[in-house]
C-alpha cells in the first residue's frame, strides 16, 4: 500500500516525518513512524540514553533508510538495491556485515540479542550501517541490526556506538 500511494503521489510518505536533533524519545519516534517496518529492541533503547554520537539527525535518517530502502530491497522490490546503495552513499553510511558467527567469539554478548523479546532465544546482529573510523564515539556511528525474514522487518539491536572487535 505504501509503495502504491508513493507511486501515485510521486513522493515518499516519510518526507513529512520530523527528524529530531536529540536522542530523547527515539524509541517512541521509531514506534510512531516506523511501526511494521523496523523494530527497536530494548537494548537499543537503553543504548541511546547514554549516546554521545554528535550527528543525531543522521541516526534517525539511518533508521529511515533501513525501514524504507533496505527493507524494500530485502522484499525484492525492483530497483531498491540501487536506491539503497545511492541513499547510503548520499548519507555517508557504509553497509556491511558486522561480524561472522565464527569470529564473534568473546564478543558474543555484544553481537547477539534476545529475539523475540522475552523468548530466551538469541539472534546475531549480522549487519551494520557505519560512519567514521575513529575510536572517538562522538565521531563514529554504528547501527547494528538483522533482517527478520518471517516478520519481514528490520530489527535494530544496538546503536549509535560501534561494538567492540579484536581490533578495538
Amino acid at each position: 500500500l505504501r509503495a502504491q500511494l508513493e507511486e501515485k503521489t510521486g513522493k515518499s510518505l516519510d518526507d513529512e516525518i520530523p527528524i529530531p536533533d536529540t536522542y530523547e524519545g527515539m524509541p517512541e519516534w521509531v514506534d510512531r513512524h516506523l511501526a511494521g517496518r523496523l523494530v527497536f529492541l530494548p537494548r537499543a533503547a537503553r543504548a541511546v540514553k547514554d549516546a554521545v554520537y554528535q550527528d543525531v539527525p543522521l541516526v534517525y535518517k539511518g533508521l529511515l533508510l533501513l525501514a524504507n530502502e533496505y527493507r524494500n530491497m530485502r522484499l525484492g522490490f525492483e530497483g531498491e538495491k540501487e536506491r539503497f546503495e545511492a541513499h547510503s552513499k548520499e548519507l555517508g553510511l557504509r553497509f556491511g556485515g558486522s561480524m561472522t558467527e565464527v569470529s564473534v567469539g568473546e564478543y558474543a554478548d555484544e553481537y547477539y540479542v534476545e529475539y523475540p523479546v522475552g523468548s530466551g532465544l538469541k539472534r546475531m546482529m549480522d549487519f551494520h550501517l557505519r560512519k567514521g573510523n575513529s575510536r572517538d564515539e562522538r565521531q563514529c556511528l554504528g547501527i547494528y541490526f538483522f533482517w527478520d525474514e518471517q516478520a519481514r522487518l528490520v530489527v535494530v539491536g544496538s546503536l549509535p556506538a560501534h561494538l567492540r572487535t579484536r581490533a578495538t
